[in-house]
């Protein structure tokens, strides 16, 4: 068995010299030409890296960015696109038999001299048969690639499966589903600065591309990113390997893109809506229907709209609505993680704790792919109904990508998780960290907070914070958050024994505060801000909004006191929430007189905080109210003259026959009898408040003709007058007061003074 491996290693490395000599010979360089005609190669990408075995100056398959805080949107080595097939069947590599080692993955080189060492170094034994899973051996997926170097010198075939001894016949085996192989992908991202989604087609270093075309128009490049101007048709795609692959763009269906939370950065293109955040590209004359979480965006090709779409797979009414131009369902069965997990705000996937996360299988999903696109990161690809996740993960902690295919090797759907075993809890307060957890102020404000890592046994993890952190970590481990907005989000690390895990907190304390766009908006607010209704309509006028500080929370509702029922959302990729003070400013609390002080209040996560404190009208006073005289006889005039304090607002009215009148001012009245005057400060339709002056009318009494007055005539001569005139009074010498006492008749608009009548009234009072 030895020998034939090693003959049949021999002969594909000619054929691989022979091959390579008559294209030199008679193209010159086949990619520029005609990379087509190149002959065609695909390697099942089974397994990147094992980051304990590869040499310090390599890079794993799966490792693009370099960075361990690459989401699960960034392409690893083993990704593929769905509906993505290559346009030659000697792309795909036949499955090695039970008696040889698959070729391992993860370099550009690993078909060639690493395959002729692996066969080299096989047994003879057929124990190795036993040992394969998956059409790859247990051992394969753990044992990392060749030495890289190793393979990038190798130019020669993989060997022929030879898998019997000499003389034996084959046995026939059920056909093993082909493994995810490196291919160009389809990714989306917003343009920066701008509201425009633009399509990009990446490489990762397996497949590095060599030329694109869009409908035989070439398209400009580099080695791993090509920017797609056109969304309709099919791209064209040649690796530097000359690989040729076609790439589906529009077609009847709408392209699909799967996003991080909150629809943050690259999105990577699936079959189908699972469970998540996604962006959905489709003709700019699609209509729409059902709810839209957020308004569509513009296109590089301004042919098509890119519409947001969500799906909460684990709600009960959930729906997903689509297009009216397009009837095909956009609901699939996607990835399903089950074990222990502990809420925290990070976009990076779940964090499990305990055991490792199981993969629910479903009848659709044939291959997985998981691993770390971290720098010496590793990626292997399993069938998760023969192996297990935990088993491939075999004690690994950390950040993880998962991604799911089909038989045909399309993705089906990606996410990200996180695993660390120590961890048991987080806590807030001496409260359980969950996604429902709200810090409301206190009336004085908010007070430090403090955050709990708690272990499997109970006892405090220490928590590594960067250098520039606002927070701090206790001996006893416990963290503690200063009261302002900017120490509420958290970054750090948990340690584990091989690797860490990144942790986010986004603490649910609330803030809020007013601003005009116009000058430098004001701190931050834990407590009521206090005004009157008067400064509250002037901010209204003045197109001032309160801002509520929320990453955590999307909706709120607004109003006063007991009546909050208008909804106001945050935009997408923000974390304000903002609505006018001019929404309010009809309202009755606002509109009328106020005799205690009310809230203007928010509703967030079921809890109510007050923005606002506005603060009750001073009750209105009446300062005075008098009558001059206080004492006439009937029809007589009376000056009545009243002032109040504070009662601009209500209504002011004296009664009887006066009405309504100013909060200050006088009136004349004529009285024909004793009248009381009252006047009355209407605070509510229920309420008032008042104060009265009462006007003496006396009866004029006349005892003979001494009490009659002669006044002149014009037609000459004397009559009777009304009454004596004041300076009549005083020359006779007598007080006003004695006169209305005894009830002489008094003319007050008469001025002439007579004789005659002088005499009569101090005859009256001398006699």
């Amino acid at each position: 068995m030895r020998l034939n491996w090693i003959i049949e290693a021999l002969q594909a490395f000619a054929n691989r010299l022979w091959s390579g000599s008559r294209r030199q010979t008679s193209h010159g360089s086949s990619i520029a030409t005609d990379p087509s005609s190149a002959p065609l190669h695909s390697v099942p990408d089974d397994a990147g890296t094992n980051p304990e075995q590869l040499p310090a100056n390599e890079t794993s398959s799966g490792d693009l960015d370099h960075d361990d805080g690459t989401s699960e949107e960034q392409p690893d080595s083993g990704h593929i696109d769905d509906e993505i097939g290559t346009t030659n069947s000697s792309n795909t590599l036949s499955k090695p038999s039970s008696d040889s080692k698959p070729v391992e993955q993860g370099s550009p080189g690993s078909n060639s001299e690493s395959a002729v060492a692996t066969a080299f170094s096989a047994d003879d034994d057929q124990e190795r048969s036993q040992q394969e899973t998956d059409g790859h051996s247990e051992g394969d997926a753990f044992e990392g690639d060749r030495s890289a170097e190793q393979a990038r010198k190798s130019k020669c075939k993989p060997p022929r499966n030879i898998g019997r001894r000499r003389g034996e016949q084959p046995t026939k085996k059920s056909p093993e589903p082909q493994s995810p192989s490196s291919r160009p992908e389809l990714i989306c991202r917003k343009v920066p600065a701008s509201a425009t989604w633009e399509i990009i087609l990446i490489a990762d270093e397996e497949c590095q591309l060599a030329a694109v075309h869009l409908e035989d128009k070439p398209l400009d490049h580099t080695e791993q990113e090509c920017r797609v101007s056109s969304f309709t048709g099919s791209l064209t795609v040649f690796s530097q390997n000359t690989q040729k692959f076609e790439v589906p763009l529009f077609k009847d269906d709408p392209l699909i893109f799967k996003l991080r939370k909150n629809w943050f950065g690259e999105g990577r293109k699936i079959a189908r809506i699972t469970n998540g955040h996604f962006i959905v590209i489709a003709p700019a004359t699609w209509e729409r229907i059902g709810h839209m979480p957020v308004e569509p965006d513009g296109c590089a090709d301004t042919e098509f709209q890119a519409h947001y779409f969500y799906r909460d797979a684990s709600a009960i009414d959930e729906s997903v609505d689509g297009f009216r131009d397009w009837s095909d369902s956009l609901v699939a069965t996607g990835i399903e993680l089950t074990g222990q997990r502990v809420f925290d705000d990070s976009d990076e996937g779940d964090l499990f704790v305990g055991a490792a996360p199981s993969l629910n299988s479903s009848s659709g999903i044939v291959w997985a792919r998981v691993g770390e696109e971290i720098e010496h990161g590793w990626g292997l690809n399993f069938l998760p109904d023969k192996r297990s996740l935990p088993e491939i993960l075999d004690g690994r902690e950390g950040r993880f990508f998962l991604r799911v295919y089909d038989s045909e090797t399309r993705l089906l759907d990606s996410t990200a998780f996180r695993y660390i075993s120590n961890l048991k809890q987080i806590r807030a307060n001496g409260t359980d960290y969950s996604r429902d957890l709200v810090v409301v102020p206190t009336p004085t404000g908010h007070s430090t907070t403090e955050i709990c890592f708690v272990s499997a046994d109970d006892s405090m993890i220490s928590p590594i914070l960067p250098t520039e952190a606002l927070q701090t970590v206790m001996p006893s481990g416990t963290l503690l958050v200063p009261p302002y907005p900017d120490a509420d989000r958290i970054l750090c690390r948990l340690e584990t024994d091989r690797s860490d895990v990144n942790i986010v907190l986004d603490l649910p304390r609330i803030w809020w505060r007013l601003e005009d766009g116009r000058s430098d908006p004001s701190e931050w607010q834990d407590t009521p801000i206090v005004m009157t209704r008067k400064e509250f309509r002037k901010h209204a006028h003045s197109n001032v909004s309160m801002v509520i500080l929320s990453t955590r929370f999307e909706t709120v509702r607004v109003g006063f006191d007991d009546e909050q029922a208008q909804p106001y959302r945050r935009l997408i990729e923000n974390d304000r929430i903002t609505f006018p003070l001019a929404h309010f400013v009809d309202h009755k609390q606002i509109d009328r007189k106020l005799h205690k002080d009310v809230h203007f209040n928010v509703e967030w996560a079921d809890e109510i905080v007050p923005l606002i404190l506005i603060s009750a009208d001073p009750m209105p006073e009446i300062l005075s109210i008098t009558a001059e005289p206080a004492t006439i006889f009937a029809e007589e005039e009376v000056l009545l003259e009243w002032k109040t304090r504070n009662a601009d607002d209500v209504r002011v009215s004296i009664d009887p026959d006066v009405g309504v009148v100013e909060s200050d001012g006088t009136f004349t009245v004529r009285p024909t009898e004793t009248t009381r005057y009252t006047l009355t400060l209407a605070i509510t339709s229920t309420e008032s408040i008042s104060g009265t002056v009462t006007v003496t009318v006396e009866q004029q009494h006349v005892p003979g003709k001494l009490l009659a007055a002669s006044v002149m005539s014009t037609g000459g001569g004397w009559r009777s007058g009304k009454g004596f005139s004041f300076r009549e009074l005083q020359d006779a010498g007598v007080k006003v007061q004695e006169v209305v006492k005894r009830a002489i008749p008094i003319d007050r608009r008469r001025r002439t003074s007579h004789r005659a009548n002088v005499e009569r009234v101090r005859s009256m009072f001398d006699g």
